[in-house]
């Protein structure tokens, strides 16, 4: 967490180290993550307000949000009830519909990456398996996700 001195706004910082990534493709996706997160902006996507790269490290300036993800809320409540999973999914809905009409598929959706603000409002966070220019002369063909939930589907 990062404080603005000009607005006293908080923001999430996240930083990544080049150096750490074990290859060419982990850094073609985090270089895919940062063009995506440069482009969006959506009331139901974290904002990404500036980026910065070295040789070494990448940065992202972000909104803080301290309202705890969609996982923790469910794992206290158990289920949630069918006005709030219509509100979630609603949001969820509108978030991907606007994703995808800019040619970007948004490729790990779980409770873990739904972040809630401070109204109770979703923000999808976490690009780093998105692709951008997908249309239907450019398709992806990779299969991704978590375990997890790849493996709740067999």
């Amino acid at each position: 967490m990062i404080m603005s001195k000009k607005n006293n706004h908080i923001y999430a910082l996240k930083i990544i180290d080049k150096t750490e990534l074990s290859n060419d493709k982990q850094i073609e996706m985090l270089q895919s993550e940062k063009r995506i997160l440069e482009k969006i902006d959506h009331p139901y996507i974290n904002k990404v307000h500036s980026t910065s790269e070295s040789d070494s490290k990448i940065l992202f300036i972000m909104d803080y949000y301290n309202g705890g993800d969609v996982f923790s809320h469910l794992l206290k409540e158990k289920r949630f009830c069918e006005m709030k999973t219509k509100f979630y999914a609603a949001q969820i809905y509108l978030a991907l519909h606007y994703l995808h009409s800019i040619n970007i598929i948004y490729r790990d959706l779980k409770p873990e990456n739904l972040i809630l603000d401070d109204r109770g409002d979703i923000k999808l966070i976490d690009f780093g398996l998105s692709k951008d220019n997908i249309n239907s002369d450019n398709k992806t063909r990779t299969i991704c996700g978590t375990g997890e939930y790849l493996g709740m589907l067999s």
